[in-house]
C-alpha cells in the first residue's frame, strides 16, 4: 500500500488475497469449533451417529450449533465486501466495455446472492429452501467457471488455478451425488461421512477457483482519492512485462509439485496393475493343473512395440495422459466378477500403462532433465507400491484380487487416480522441454540396450515390489537370526527411496558405477549362499544397484526407435518372468526340467546382461570430458539452467520421498504385533491343531482369501496351524506373505517356512505358542516337485513339543513320496519329544507312504477309521487326543480344513470314542458349524466324519 498526497494506492491483488483468506477462514474456524465442542452431535444425521458417522457435513457445521453458526455468519459477512470488490475489479481487468464481461459479472452477482441464501437459511431453518439455494448456486457455477476462464486476463498461474479448480469441482460433483444417494435412499452406514468429505472438497475447489483473481489483478491498483471531485477511482496500471527469455528457468509452483505427486501416483497405479498380472494369470493354470491358455495374456505387455509405427507413435506422443488414464481400468477391474474377464480387463490396463510410459519417456528424449524427472517418478511409483503393500500386510490395496470386504481400497484408488489425471491435464503433462544440444548416439546396440532394460525391469519387480521379499529369501527359522518383514521391511523401503533420490547423480559417475558393479556381482553370490543379515544386505545392494542401471540405460538409449527399444525390452522381461516361474513350476510347463531349481542361472543372466551394457557405457563415459580414474559427474553435462531445473526436481523428489518414508514409519508403528499370544483354552492345557492346503491364498473366484482363512481359524479356535501351498513370494504369487495378516490379527507366531529361493510350493507354521526352534527341510525329490518341511519345537504350557509341517509330492511320483515319507519318519523318530505331524501325504489310509510316517517312531493316526482321506493327515504321539473334526473349505480352496484337539497331560488315554456330553465344555468344537454352518464352513463334508468326534 502506498500513499501519494491524498491518494491511497492499494494493490488490487490484496483484495483478492483478503477474499480468499476470509473465505477459507469462514469454513475452517467453525469446523474446528464443531469438532472440539459438539463432535458427536455434529456428526449425527437422520439415520446414524458416531461411530458409523465420524465427520460432519458442511451444512451441519455451519448451521446447527452455537457458536459455530454465529462465527460462520459473521466471517462470511466480512467476506461480502471483498467479494463484491473482486467482481468489480474483474470487470475492470477483463474489459468493462464488453457485453460478455458484463453478462458474466451479472452471473457472478446472482451466484453471490444465492450463496448468501444457503449461508443464512440453514438446513435446520428450512431444509427445502436451503437445498434450493445450494442447487441454484451450484448450477450458476458452471457458466461462471466457463465464462471467467474465457474472459479473464491470461496469466499462467491463474489459468492453472482455474483449470484445476473447475476440473476438480466438476469431478467431485459426481461422487458427491453418488454418496448422497447411498445415504439418503439406501441408508448405508458411513455414507454420509464420505459425502461430507466430498462436500468439503467442493468448498476447497470453489474458493481455489476464485483465488485465481490474485494473478488477474497483479498489475491493477485500487486508487482511493480523497478531496478530489472524482472521489474513489479504479485505475489500471499495466506494468511492462519482462521480455521472455528462452533460457529462463521455469518457476516452481504448487501446481508443479502437485503435478509431480500426481505423476508418481499414476506410476504407483502402473506398478500395481503391472505386478498383479502374474498373480491373475497364475490362477488359471493353478486350477487347471497345467497350461490353460490364459497365460498368453502376458503378451499384452508388449504394447510399446506399437510405437514402431509412426501413426501410433504420433498419437501416443500427443496424448500420453489418455493412455495413462486407461491404466485406471485395472484398478476398476475389481468390479468384474468373472475371473477370466477380470484378467482380460487388467491385461488391457497393463498394456495401456506400458504404452503410456514408453510414450512419456519418448517425449522427454530431448531433455535429459525432463527424462530423469520422469524416471524418478516412475521408480517412486514402484516405491509407493512397496509402501502400500507394507502397510497392508503384503497385499496391494488396489489389486484386482481385493475388494472392500477383504481389505481393498479400490474405490479410493480410483478417485485419487481420477484427481491425479485432472491435475496432470491442467499442468500439461507429458510435454518435453526441447533443447538445441547435440546428442551422441550410444555405442551399444539396440538388442543389448533392450536386454539390459528388460533385465532391470525384471530385477526391480522381483526384488523391490515388496519390502519382505529379500527378507524371506534369507529367512531360516527360529531363533531369529536375521531381519523380519515387520519392522525391518522399513529398511528395504528407506534404502530404495534413498537410492532413487541419489541415483540421478550416481549413474553419471564412472568410478562409482564400475566399482559398484564388482560389489553387485559379489552381492549376487552372497545372496545365494548366505542367509540372515549378511544375505539380506547383499540382496539389498543387488536390488538397489539395478535402480542406478535403470537411469543409465534409459538416458543412454533415447535415440533408438521407441517401439523397437521398449517392445524388445519387455519381450526380454517376459523371458525372465517365464524362467522365474519355471524354476519352481517345472512339473507343469513344457521344458520345465531344464530350469528346475536353477534360480542361480537367472541371477547369473542378470549379472551378465548388466555387464554387457556397462562395458559400453563406461567406455563412453571415459571418452568424454571426465578424466580417466577421476569420479566425474560430467558424462552428460548440464547447462546452468538445466542444473537449476534439476535442483528444483530434487526438491519435489525429496517431498515425495519424505511422504513415502513417513507412511512407512507410520505403518511400522501401527502394524507392530499385538503381542497377545494367549491360547484359546489355557485352563484345560488344550491346544487345537489344523492343517490346510490353501491354494496360494486365491479362492475359487480369484479373490485374496487371507481374511476368510483368519476368520475360520478364529472360529475354530486353532492354536497351531500348518499352511500348505503357501509360498506366494514369487512373481506368480504377487510377492505376498499370507502369514502376516493372520498372525497379526490372531496373535500368533509365524514361520514362513523355506523361502522363495528354495523352489518349493511352500509350507508355513502359525502358533499361539512360542517357537523355541525351527528347522527347514527340503525333502528328497529326485523326480517331482521339491517338498518342503518345517520341524519346530514349541513351548506349549511349559513343555517342549515338536510340530512337523510338510507338503509331499504329487501322485505321479511314487518314488518321491516314498523317499519323502521315509525322511519325515526319520526326523520324527530322532526327536525325543512329544510330536504332532500336520502334512500333505497323498496316500490311502493304512498304505504306503502313509505307513512310513508311523514306522518305528510311535506316531499314531488321529483317526485310522476315517478312510476318506487322501492328501492331508494328522499324526501324534506323547499328547492326549481328545477331538477330531473336518471343516468344509467353503470357496476358499479345494481341500477341507482338518483339525485335532490335544491335551498336554501325563494321564494315559483310553483311546475310545465318547459322546460330546462326556468331555468338558472347553474340549468341544464350536456349535456354529453344525448344520449349514457359517460362511460356507460346516462339519458334514465327507463320507465318514459328519460331526466332531471326541475321545478319552
Amino acid at each position: 500500500m502506498a500513499v501519494a498526497g491524498k491518494d491511497v494506492v492499494i494493490p488490487a491483488r490484496y483484495i483478492a488475497v483478503v477474499h480468499t483468506i476470509l473465505s477459507f477462514t469462514a469454513f475452517i474456524i467453525p469446523l474446528a469449533l464443531a469438532l472440539s465442542l459438539h463432535y458427536k452431535k455434529v456428526v449425527k444425521n437422520e439415520f446414524y451417529g458416531y461411530p458409523e458417522e465420524w465427520f460432519p457435513s458442511v451444512s451441519a457445521t455451519i448451521g446447527d450449533w452455537y457458536p459455530e453458526r454465529s462465527v460462520f455468519q459473521f466471517l462470511i459477512a466480512l467476506t461480502a465486501t471483498p467479494r463484491l470488490l473482486v467482481l468489480l475489479l474483474w470487470i475492470a481487468a477483463s474489459g468493462s466495455h464488453k457485453k460478455s464481461v458484463l453478462f458474466t459479472a451479472f452471473v457472478g452477482l446472482i451466484r453471490t446472492a444465492f450463496c448468501g441464501g444457503w449461508v443464512y437459511v440453514t438446513s435446520t431453518d428450512d431444509h427445502d429452501k436451503h437445498d434450493i439455494f445450494m442447487i441454484v448456486y451450484l448450477v450458476y457455477n458452471a457458466p461462471w467457471f466457463y465464462l471467467t476462464s474465457r474472459l479473464s486476463p491470461k496469466h499462467p498461474m491463474s489459468t492453472k488455478c482455474r483449470r484445476i479448480g473447475a476440473g476438480m469441482f466438476i469431478g467431485t460433483v459426481f461422487p458427491l451425488i453418488y454418496w448422497y444417494i447411498q445415504h439418503k435412499f439406501k441408508q448405508v452406514p458411513g455414507a454420509y461421512t464420505i459425502y461430507a468429505f466430498f462436500e468439503w472438497t467442493l468448498i476447497l475447489w470453489d474458493v481455489s477457483f476464485d483465488a485465481a483473481h490474485i494473478w488477474d489483478f497483479k498489475d491493477i491498483d485500487l486508487i482511493c482519492s480523497f478531496g478530489g471531485p472524482s472521489g474513489a477511482s479504479v485505475a489500471l496500471n499495466k506494468k511492462k512485462s519482462a521480455q521472455s527469455d528462452a533460457n529462463a528457468v521455469p518457476k516452481e509452483s504448487i501446481f508443479s509439485v502437485l503435478g509431480f505427486f500426481s505423476e508418481t501416483y499414476m506410476a504407483f497405479v502402473f506398478w500395481s496393475v503391472f505386478t498383479s498380472m502374474g498373480l491373475l494369470i497364475w490362477y488359471f493354470p493353478l486350477w487347471h493343473m497345467g497350461i490353460s491358455g490364459h497365460e498368453a495374456t502376458i503378451f499384452v505387455l508388449l504394447s510399446p512395440a506399437l510405437l514402431y509405427f509412426p501413426f501410433v507413435r504420433c498419437l501416443v506422443s500427443k496424448v500420453p495422459l489418455l493412455f495413462m488414464s486407461l491404466s485406471l481400468v485395472g484398478v476398476a477391474s475389481y468390479l468384474v466378477q468373472d475371473p477370466a474377464n477380470r484378467l482380460f480387463t487388467t491385461g488391457f490396463a497393463a498394456g495401456m500403462g506400458c504404452l503410456a510410459w514408453a510414450g512419456i519417456f519418448y517425449n522427454a528424449r530431448k531433455s535429459r532433465v525432463a527424462l530423469q524427472s520422469h524416471i524418478t517418478s516412475f521408480l517412486l511409483g514402484l516405491a509407493a507400491s512397496s509402501v502400500a503393500k507394507f502397510s497392508n500386510f503384503a497385499n496391494n490395496p488396489i489389486w484386482p484380487i481385493l475388494h472392500e470386504e477383504n481389505g481393498g481400497k479400490n474405490m479410493l484408488g480410483l478417485i485419487v487416480g481420477t484427481v491425479s489425471c485432472f491435475i496432470l491435464l491442467c499442468t500439461g503433462f507429458g510435454k518435453s522441454i526441447p533443447t538445441s544440444e547435440k546428442r551422441e548416439r550410444p555405442v551399444f546396440s539396440l538388442p543389448i540396450a533392450s536386454l539390459c532394460l528388460g533385465t532391470v525391469l525384471y530385477g526391480l519387480h522381483v526384488l523391490l515390489c515388496d519390502s519382505s521379499t529379500i527378507i524371506l529369501w534369507n529367512w531360516s527359522g527360529y531363533p531369529v537370526r536375521g531381519p523380519l518383514p515387520l519392522p525391518h521391511g522399513l529398511i528395504t523401503i528407506v534404502t530404495m527411496i534413498a537410492t532413487i533420490f541419489l541415483a540421478p547423480k550416481i549413474y553419471r559417475c564412472r568410478r562409482l558405477v564400475l566399482h559398484g558393479f564388482s560389489v553387485f556381482v559379489s552381492s549376487a553370490y552372497l545372496l545365494h549362499v548366505r542367509d540372515g543379515w549378511m544375505g539380506y544386505f547383499a540382496g539389498l545392494y543387488f536390488a538397489n544397484y539395478l535402480i542406478i542401471c535403470f537411469y543409465a540405460v534409459m538416458v543412454s538409449a533415447v535415440h533408438f526407435n521407441p517401439g523397437a527399444f521398449y517392445g524388445l525390452a519387455l519381450f526380454f522381461y517376459i523371458i525372465y518372468a517365464l524362467a522365474h516361474v519355471w524354476v519352481v513350476a517345472y512339473e507343469f510347463v513344457p521344458g520345465g526340467k531344464l530350469m528346475r531349481e536353477r534360480t542361480h542361472f537367472i541371477t547369473a543372466a542378470v549379472c551378465f546382461s548388466i555387464s554387457l551394457v556397462l562395458v559400453s557405457y563406461i567406455t563412453r563415459v571415459k571418452n568424454r570430458k571426465g578424466k580417466a580414474g577421476k569420479c566425474s559427474f560430467t558424462d552428460f553435462e548440464l547447462s546452468e539452467n538445466e542444473g537449476k531445473v534439476q535442483k528444483k526436481s530434487f526438491i519435489k523428489t525429496f517431498l515425495v520421498s519424505l511422504l513415502l518414508i513417513a507412511s512407512a514409519i507410520h505403518s511400522t508403528v501401527t502394524l507392530s504385533p499385538p503381542y497377545d499370544y494367549t491360547p484359546y483354552h489355557p485352563e484345560e492345557k488344550l491346544f487345537t491343531a489344523g492343517i490346510w492346503t490353501i491354494h496360494f491364498g486365491l479362492d475359487n473366484f480369484m479373490w485374496a482369501s487371507e481374511r476368510r482363512m483368519r476368520d475360520a481359524f478364529k472360529d475354530m479356535e486353532l492354536d497351531i496351524v500348518g499352511l500348505l501351498e503357501s509360498d506366494t513370494q514369487r512373481l506368480i504369487g504377487g510377492f505376498r506373505d499370507i502369514t502376516q495378516e493372520i498372525a497379526h490379527d490372531l496373535g500368533m507366531y509365524a514361520d514362513y517356512g523355506p523361502g522363495p529361493n528354495k523352489h518349493t510350493w511352500g509350507a508355513a507354521l502359525l502358533s499361539k505358542f512360542p517357537i523355541i526352534n525351527s528347522t527347514h527341510h527340503l525333502l528328497p525329490s529326485p523326480r517331482g516337485e521339491l517338498a518342503p518341511a518345517i520341524h519346530a519345537t514349541l513351548d506349549i504350557y511349559g513343555e517342549a513339543i515338536d510340530v512337523v509341517v510338510s507338503h509331499n509330492g504329487q501322485y505321479e511320483s511314487f518314488l518321491d513320496r516314498r523317499l519323502q515319507s521315509t525322511e519325515l519318519g526319520r526326523i520324527m523318530r530322532e526327536s525325543p519329544r512329544p510330536l504332532v505331524f500336520l502334512g500333505y501325504v497323498v496316500s490311502n489310509v493304512g498304505q504306503e507312504p502313509q505307513t512310513l510316517l508311523t514306522h518305528e517312531n510311535g506316531m499314531q493316526d488321529i483317526e485310522p477309521s476315517d478312510w476318506d482321506r487322501w492328501c492331508q493327515y494328522i499324526l501324534y504321539r506323547g499328547v492326549k487326543r481328545v477331538g477330531y473334526a473336518r471343516l468344509h473349505r467353503s470357496t476358499i480352496t479345494d481341500t477341507e480344513l482338518q483339525t485335532g484337539k490335544f491335551v498336554v497331560t501325563k494321564e494315559p488315554a483310553r483311546n475310545v470314542r465318547v459322546d460330546a456330553s462326556e468331555v468338558p465344555a472347553g474340549y468341544r468344537y464350536p456349535d456354529k458349524f453344525f448344520g449349514s454352518g457359517v460362511r460356507g464352513h460346516y462339519y458334514d463334508n465327507n463320507n465318514v466324519v459328519h460331526e466332531p468326534w471326541y475321545y478319552d
